[in-house]
């Protein structure tokens, strides 16, 4: 039976960034600095990101309007996998092997002929449909339309200010039954009181209409899954038209799943900022800043009886409607002091308080045995099978102070500390301290620098370490906690549901940050930037033995470092009247390992192939190292890797993998990872081009493990493309063994499935044509501009079976691989 709670199971902030209409934003700034990081106290404790959006500015108004439309479709060859005959004649030559390994393992027994029991056997595993082979791909999947609107208008004058926009953006899945349509709309305006005072609102709509297909389980998107990896012998319909029901492995028939089924989100999100400020002297300013952000997510859910889904269920249909409402609300109080003393001397102080409150509330119940496909309310079916609600709520309390100081724009130096409170703690534990400082020396300004300054341009020198926390996200982690509403023997019951732990704390991150900023000769720009940091009481969910009734317990272990070097490089490579080019290329590298893990614990083994390892990485693969496979048999390989007293590894093979032990294998962050981009402009021509790519990082095809077992479970799987380079005679050199219909499935565990994410991608290309002034006076636009950009162009993957921008953790299943994105538009202002 399906489960309710499934329906909702996607956080609303998961969606809250696409609410945003992206013409809106002016900037987004990335904040790196521990300094400046440590200011925002818990909310920088995985970096921030601050988005600003556009305002309006004093001057006569000025209107826009912007259309695009376009198509997509996928950015890289999602997995793909053998047709028909391919298949086929990989089951035959499987049938064959197998009876081949069992006349030798019993010559005298008088079993028939590998080619007679191949013909016999071969239509049980891929025959041949009456209306052809199957094409999953062509029936699935799509060329994916979209368009957008948008229209903004500006302006202002000496007392007021103001930007207002509304916009339609409709976007079409790769999947057939797959949409998003999103309207917004934004007033942003600001208002002079009198000579020393001032407000302003920032006011943001948005709602979200999606359909989506099903995702059954606790993966990404298994029904790509199903629809990629069934067998192609499997029909769609059958020879009158009608859909084919089930099949056996899945219990779907993908195309009729999606056009009987449905999934339907609805999020509407209200975020408004409304500010106050005066200038009570010169210098100080009290400001009172109230920001509430609402949204409400409601789901709807429908399974046909005719669909595996709603076959499984057992009922005539299934049904499900539930919602979650967030709401948080901030309140900032904040005066500011900022003076200049001897033209030498800048002084920028503050203090604040802010009190934020976050609240959910949800509710989500579905109901079975519907009178008809058309009556699909859960008011009009006759079973309740189940129904969840839960309300939740938390509060954090903050005190800011903040401070800089700088001499003759040459010395820099700046403290900050705040006190954070959180309910998300016990009360012993619930305040936490967090505070920076940092300096910057400006040598570019120093009087000894002007001689070379034709040739170094500038020179500053960074340097700043802060500290700064992160509350659990669970917001009752400390407590222990019963549910409710359970069945026992007829009656109400309660089971334990989490394990108290009033000793949880603050997981508290030290960064250390140094920073290099050159220029020279005004045209090429270099900023080198080296960090350090440690996070320490690390919130983590601590494995424990199951008798207690509980698989792992949250509580603060251990230590992790990273640390690593940024890069940028910004040229000017020519700027003329008619033409400029510049050039910005951005290197990352990071080191990441496990410092110390709960007191005398060295390592933690994590799910079935990830090990948590004092000295290296945390996202370590642990698995079987595969070996190849021996030429001579075509079985697979493995290194023994047993240890000796020193710790080395025994790089022995063997073709019995279950002698062979798991070790620490490679880690899922990459070593280099960056861009590089070029914006090129030719008189009425504009041309952007983005180029992203990554090196050294690893991830880990968790279904490789389902679809590459070499014969072991292929009655109603497809395989992959790469099985075609398999072993089929002594003598081959080849990493796929040798294909044995329902042969033992070798280790899940296995290096086999451990793939490179090497790769580089044309992010992004923008080619633009802005039409001539004097071609537009007499129209009255004072703007035209004619675009046309691509996104996800082309990718070169070391690994191309699926995409390389591969999920943080590393582990890949049927994620929906990215979009190639194609559009057209047209940009006037008025």
């Amino acid at each position: 039976r399906l489960d309710a709670r499934r329906t909702l199971k996607s956080l609303v902030a998961d969606l809250r960034m696409s609410t945003l209409n992206p013409s809106d934003i002016e900037n987004i700034t990335v904040i790196k600095d521990a300094a400046a990081a440590s200011l925002y106290g818990s909310r920088a404790a995985n970096g921030v990101i601050l988005i600003t959006t556009k305002k309006g500015t004093k001057g006569r108004a000025k209107a826009t309007l912007k259309m695009d439309g376009g198509f997509s479709n996928a950015a890289v060859e999602f997995r793909p996998t053998l047709n028909g005959e391919q298949r086929r004649e990989l089951i035959y030559e499987g049938l064959m092997n197998f009876q081949q390994d069992e006349i030798a393992k019993n010559p005298e027994a008088g079993l028939a002929s590998p080619t007679e029991y191949a013909d016999l056997h071969i239509n049980d595993y891929a025959s041949i449909p009456e209306l052809g082979y199957t094409d999953w791909r062509k029936e699935l999947m799509r060329t994916a339309h979209h368009q957008s609107y948008e229209a903004s208008v500006s302006g202002g004058n000496d007392k007021t200010t103001f930007y207002s926009s509304l916009g339609f953006n409709r976007q079409e899945g790769l999947v057939e039954n797959s949409n998003l349509d999103r309207y917004t709309a934004r007033l942003n305006v600001t208002q002079k009181v009198g000579s020393r005072g001032e407000v302003g609102a920032n006011v943001m709509f948005s709602q979200l209409n999606q359909e989506m297909n099903e995702e059954r389980g606790s993966s990404i998107n298994p029904f790509l899954c199903v629809a990629l990896n069934t067998t192609p012998s499997f029909s769609v319909r059958d020879a009158e038209g009608n859909y084919v029901g089930s099949y056996p492995s899945s219990n779907v028939n993908p195309l009729r799943d999606i056009r009987t089924d449905y999934n339907r989100t609805r999020m509407t999100r209200m975020f408004s900022t409304g500010y106050a400020s005066i200038d009570i002297i010169k210098g100080l300013k009290l400001k009172e800043t109230l920001s509430y952000d609402y949204n409400i997510q409601k789901d709807s859910r429908y399974w046909n009886p005719l669909s595996g889904a709603g076959a499984k269920s057992g009922s005539d249909a299934q049904t499900a409607k539930g919602f979650i409402e967030y709401s948080k609300l901030i309140s900032s109080t904040s005066l500011g002091y900022n003076t200049t003393i001897a033209q030498l001397h800048h002084v920028d102080a503050l203090v604040a308080y802010e009190i934020e409150n976050y609240q959910t509330d949800k509710a989500m119940g579905d109901k079975s045995k519907l009178p008809s496909d058309y009556l699909v309310e859960p008011d009009n079916a006759a079973s309740l099978n189940s129904f969840v609600s839960s309300t939740q709520d938390s509060r954090m309390i903050s005190y800011v102070s903040r401070i800089n100081y700088d001499y003759d724009d040459r010395y820099y130096i700046a403290g900050s500390f705040r006190r954070d409170g959180s309910s998300r703690l016990s009360p012993e534990n619930r305040w936490g301290n967090f505070w920076s400082v940092s300096g910057m020396w400006n040598v570019g300004a120093e009087k000894f620098m002007q001689s070379i300054k034709s040739v170094l341009s500038d020179l500053k020198i960074r340097a700043s370490y802060g500290v700064n926390g992160n509350q659990p996200g669970a917001l009752y982690g400390y407590m222990g906690l019963y549910s409710y509403g359970q069945n026992y023997m007829g009656g109400g019951g309660s089971y334990e549901s989490a394990l108290p732990n009033p000793n949880l704390k603050w997981e508290k991150n030290y960064n250390l940050n140094l920073g290099l900023d050159l220029a020279f000769i005004n045209r090429i720009f270099v900023s080198l930037e080296y960090y350090n940091r440690d996070t320490k009481d690390l919130l983590y969910n601590r494995p424990i033995s199951s008798t207690t009734g509980f698989q792992n317990y949250l509580g603060n272990l251990g230590q992790l470092n990273n640390r690593g070097w940024e890069l940028e490089l910004r040229t000017i490579n020519f700027a003329g009247n008619n033409f400029n080019w510049t050039s910005v290329l951005n290197m990352t590298h990071n080191k990441n390992k496990i410092v110390s893990l709960d007191g005398k614990l060295e390592q933690s083994i994590e799910g079935s192939w990830f090990i948590h390892k004092v000295g290296l990485p945390y996202s370590t693969f642990y698995v079987k190292e595969y070996a190849g496979v021996d030429p001579q048999t075509g079985k697979a390989l493995y290194y023994m890797n047993t240890q000796d007293a020193n710790g080395n590894y025994d790089k022995t093979v063997t073709t019995d993998a279950s002698a062979a032990q798991a070790i620490p294998y490679k880690s899922v962050d990459p070593k280099i990872s960056g861009g590089f981009t070029n914006i090129v402009n030719y008189k009425w021509f504009d041309l952007a081009l983005t180029l992203t790519y990554s090196l050294g990082g690893y991830s880990f095809d968790k279904t490789g493990t389902y679809n590459e077992t070499d014969g072991a479970k292929e009655q109603n799987y497809n395989l992959p493309i790469y099985e075609l380079d398999r072993w089929q005679k002594p003598g081959d050199v080849t990493d796929v063994p040798r294909f044995v219909l329902g042969q033992a499935a070798g280790p899940q565990n296995s290096s086999r499935y451990v793939h490179s994410t090497d790769h580089l991608r044309v992010k992004n290309l923008t080619l633009g044509f802005t039409l001539p002034d004097q071609w537009l006076t007499k129209l009255g636009v004072s703007k035209a501009r004619l675009y046309f950009s691509g996104s996800n162009l082309l990718t070169w993957a070391k690994w191309n079976q699926y995409d390389p921008e591969v999920p943080v953790s590393g582990e890949v299943f049927c994620e929906t691989p990215p979009m190639r994105t194609y559009s057209f538009g047209i940009e006037v202002s008025f």
